[in-house]
């Protein structure tokens, strides 16, 4: 049945009213078929496009409808509306002119065109918009709150909470309102009412992330600072990106003082591209690399050696409190809380370590623990007889802390005397003592009882000289790598009992988490020779499936292609005769003595990557890294291939020195900052960038003309001459000689502080 213009029309209509705009969009495009003069349809069409985001769709509906009604004023809005969104703010500001000049009484208009003059930074202007608004609209809210905020930058904090509250007023479940009223309080001096008003904003919308920080940044200015933590760290588990890099001068300004490497790491590595290459805005950014390295490097270890599948209890486990230590107690409580707490995984239920750090890693980004407690607590009257009888003394000491840390000190003291054999329920009894009404004397009995103990072990074993840094503790026969954690984690736990029993003038380690362990070398070569055997495996895997598509393909011009096939069979029979898969090498140094060797690699491959024909640019650059991480390659050699294959990359000839200098520089940058070096070859960050600008000159047009850079250019996708790389590294050579002359030798090197180039460059000349 064939419907008519107005019947699409209404068939749009329903289906827009019900959210389904592409239904929508379908009918009306229908309906203008047949009618293409209709205005309105154009309007809602345009309208619908812009609420799927299709903004330049919209526009052009937009445009199509004022061609036909000129004095259309939601047209206009809609077109300003929609410029507005693509970042076209003043396009935005005439068209709100022109919808308001169809239209003295459209309100929406003033106020769009209030929000972008503010945008913009005309902050005068908006707030001229904003009366006029207000002046046909007193009930306005959205209006008084805008109002307020241009009032607050301009300096005019009462005014500002005067608009504040009359948005309120009008809409009390505005959270943003509370929120900007409580800022505007707090820089008044007001810093109890600016923390009532957080309070309202957090009950009213508990996500609002800027509520959490404000009221965190209060906290800390009145001293308040656990509450400060809290509320800063539950910011960044709700915050986005264009809050988070609004925010990073208090953000990074708090956890300076109040270190949280592993939850900024983290944060920093949604909100960043390439983290490990972030550029420094702050000092606690290359504090939080450092802090996090160690501990990376140990989570890499744990995953390498398998002990996530051998002994996964202890490795959750010990993830889990590392988490907690580190400052991100969203991971810890997510461990605690996907893993350890599902029996189904675990096979066993969640011991009293684990619920007492389940417990406190939710209070510490106010997640609801009464749940958890109360489970906990129905656990211990279920179990204390048991855990009497077996002599767990680990265990009756974590039931005390769950009670003292939870307001039950009576309880607690009962589970730490039970305890005492343990040293940390020891100490937790010189808090507890007090609490059920001990008398001096029996206090000071506990506390010589334990310096006692204490005297008698190794200094690493107790707690009275603090946390002493140490080695970590690795897969090695008869170790527990759980254990030293745990042991830090006792240290942190009795805290306050330590405070209590020391004497002035005794020597005293404290260190946290980050500064507490360390590598022994022989462990972190270790490390580093698995991380390079699993990332070889993995390109190996990739490599040899391409030259396996490359094989079934059967080339039409296989005469041709048939030197490069040769080559290409050649590097296969390499990568497959090193058998990752077999992990038959026992560290680098056993690899190249066991490892298939390959005459001529280097200039073999280079005769590879000026070859079009058979591997793209991404499999280059991925056999390129295979050799590098071999071995085969020094890193200037590698620098130079990742350049040239992204200079021939690009499919648009403009972009090739660009991406060339891209793909080249970020690469051997990810292997200089990655987490573990496991090349062992070093290129400072200084020698790279000295490369890039080295390159960037080499390739520019105005350079000196006796190196013909047209030779080596080709022509993008087509086939490149068989010696294209080997020549355009003798051309960089020859450019970098006439640099050093025209230079000298001093100013070269203090502009271009190549370390180790000329080495390369005489074994290269030496190799030919």
């Amino acid at each position: 049945m064939t419907l008519t213009a107005e019947e699409y029309f209404q068939r749009g209509l329903e289906k827009a009213q019900q959210g389904l705009f592409e239904e929508a969009i379908a009918y009306w495009t229908k309906a203008i078929a047949l009618d293409p003069n209709d205005v309105v349809t154009y309007y809602n069409r345009g309208n619908a496009k812009s609420d799927l985001g299709d903004k330049r769709g919209a526009i052009l509906d937009y445009d199509k409808a004022l061609k036909l009604n000129p004095n259309f004023a939601l047209l206009y809005a809609g077109r300003g509306n929609a410029k507005s969104d693509l970042g076209d703010k003043r396009g935005a500001i005439l068209d709100y002119n022109k919808a308001i000049e169809c239209n003295p009484n459209d309100v929406l208009s003033f106020y769009n065109r209030g929000v972008t003059k503010s945008e913009l930074g005309d902050k005068r202007g908006a707030i001229l918009d904003y009366n006029k608004a207000i002046k046909r609209n007193p009930k306005y809210a959205m209006a008084y709150m805008n109002r307020g905020n241009d009032k607050s930058d301009l300096g005019d904090k009462r005014g500002a909470i005067l608009d504040y509250d009359k948005a309120i007023k009008l809409n009390p479940k505005n959270a943003m309102a509370h929120n900007n009223r409580g800022f505007t309080k707090s820089a008044l001096g007001d810093k109890r009412g600016a923390i009532l008003d957080y309070d309202k904003a957090i009950e009213l919308d508990p996500d609002i992330a800027l509520a959490h920080l404000n009221r965190g940044v209060t906290f800390e200015e009145i001293g308040a600072t656990l509450q400060a933590q809290l509320d800063i760290k539950r910011f960044l588990l709700l915050t986005d990106k264009g809050d988070f890099f609004g925010t990073t001068q208090p953000t990074f300004r708090h956890f300076s003082t109040y270190p949280a490497p592993y939850l900024l790491h983290r944060s920093l590595q949604i909100f960043t591209d390439d983290f490990e290459q972030f550029n420094t805005v702050h000092p606690i950014v290359d504090a939080t690399r450092q802090q996090c390295k160690s501990w990376k490097r140990w989570e890499e270890w744990r995953r390498l050696s398998g002990s996530e599948k051998a002994a996964p209890l202890m490795y959750y486990h010990a993830l889990a409190l590392v988490q907690h230590y580190m400052g991100d107690p969203i991971e810890a409580y997510r461990i605690y809380d996907d893993v350890l707490d599902d029996e189904e995984i675990m096979g066993v239920p969640l011991n009293l370590v684990g619920q007492y750090y389940f417990i406190e890693s939710a209070k510490l980004f106010r997640e609801p623990h009464e749940a958890i407690l109360a489970f906990a607590l129905q656990a211990l009257e279920g179990s204390r007889e048991e855990l009497i009888t077996l002599n767990a003394h680990r265990e009756l000491y974590y039931a005390g802390q769950i009670l003292w840390a939870n307001d039950h000190p009576v309880e607690a003291h009962e589970y730490f005397e039970l305890a005492d054999a343990y040293l940390p329920a020891a100490y937790m009894q010189v808090l507890s003592l007090p609490a059920v009404g001990a008398e001096p004397a029996e206090i000071e009995a506990k506390i010589a009882n334990i310096r006692a103990r204490e005297a008698a072990l190794p200094a690493e074993q107790g707690f009275l000289r603090g946390f002493p840094a140490r080695p970590f503790r690795l897969d090695k026969p008869d170790e527990d790598f759980l254990a030293p954690i745990l042991h830090y984690a006792h240290y942190r736990e009795i805290g306050e009992a330590i405070a209590e029993l020391r004497r002035a003038g005794e020597p005293f380690e404290h260190h946290e988490l980050w500064e507490a362990f360390y590598w022994l070398p022989e462990d972190e070569k270790e490390l580093n020779w698995l991380i390079r055997r699993e990332e070889l495996a993995a390109l190996s895997r990739e490599l040899l499936t391409q030259f396996k598509t490359n094989v079934a393909a059967q080339l039409e011009d296989r005469a041709a292609d048939e030197e490069m096939a040769l080559i290409e069979q050649a590097f296969n029979e390499v990568i497959k005769k090193d058998d990752w898969a077999g992990t038959k090498y026992a560290d680098f140094e056993d690899f190249k003595t066991k490892s298939a060797s390959m005459p001529g690699i280097v200039q073999q491959l280079a005769r590879l990557v000026s070859d079009n024909r058979r591997l793209g640019a991404h499999n280059k650059m991925l056999l390129v890294e295979y050799c590098y991480l071999r071995g085969d390659l020094d890193i200037e050699e590698a620098f130079l291939l990742y350049f040239y294959i992204g200079k021939h990359a690009p499919s648009n000839p403009g972009s090739v020195l660009e991406a060339g200098l891209v793909d080249g520089s970020k690469k051997i940058v990810e292997l200089m900052l990655s987490t573990v070096s496991i090349t062992g070859q070093i290129l400072t960050a200084a020698a790279a960038a000295a490369l890039t600008e080295l390159l960037l000159k080499f390739s520019a047009p105005d350079r000196a003309p006796d190196i013909d850079l047209n030779d080596l250019r080709g022509k993008t996708g087509a086939p490149l001459p068989k010696s294209d790389y080997d020549r355009f590294v003798e051309d960089f050579l020859k450019f970098v000689s006439r640099e050093r002359e025209t230079l000298d030798e001093e100013k070269f090197a203090q502009r271009f502080p190549l370390e180790g180039f000329d080495d390369w460059r005489r074994k290269r000349k030496s190799a030919k």
